[in-house]
């Protein structure tokens, strides 16, 4: 992602370099104060995903990501997964703005966590409504 981003910053930085300055020094803000009223508690993000995805999807999240990490334990990549959204938390909960689009890129993730989930839940259904089928 750095490879996509570095370019755009230095061209910009060349090309106009008080807006640049100007813009950078905007977004620091956005971790230590609380910019055009953007402010929360610190657990403001979990209400967020509440607002985004819904109580029901919301409170699958966690029961979600146990059995996406359980099911692959022989795979690290759902603990990278795992980690990205704990750092993700903590570093929007350390920021002093608060938006709730600031979680719109952990959904793909807890939706996979969920997926898998109900397919698991759902594998002996499957299994027992087909041995049933074909026994009929």
């Amino acid at each position: 992602m750095l490879i996509v981003v570095l370019p755009w910053h230095i061209r910009t930085f060349i090309v106009f370099p008080t807006e640049a300055a100007y813009e950078m020094s905007y977004n620091m803000l956005h971790f230590t104060f609380a910019i055009e009223g953007h402010e929360g508690p610190w657990y403001f993000h979990l209400e967020a995903l509440r607002e985004l995805m819904g109580w029901t999807m919301a409170i699958l999240i966690v029961p979600g990501l146990f059995f996406f990490a359980v099911n692959n334990l022989k795979d690290k990549r759902p603990l990278y997964i795992i980690a990205a959204i704990l750092f993700f938390f903590f570093f929007y909960t350390l920021a002093k703005t608060k938006m709730p689009l600031f979680m719109l890129p952990l959904i793909p993730f807890f939706l996979a966590g969920i997926a898998v989930m109900i397919a698991k839940a759902t594998e002996g259904i499957a299994t027992k409504k087909m041995a049933s089928g074909i026994i009929l």
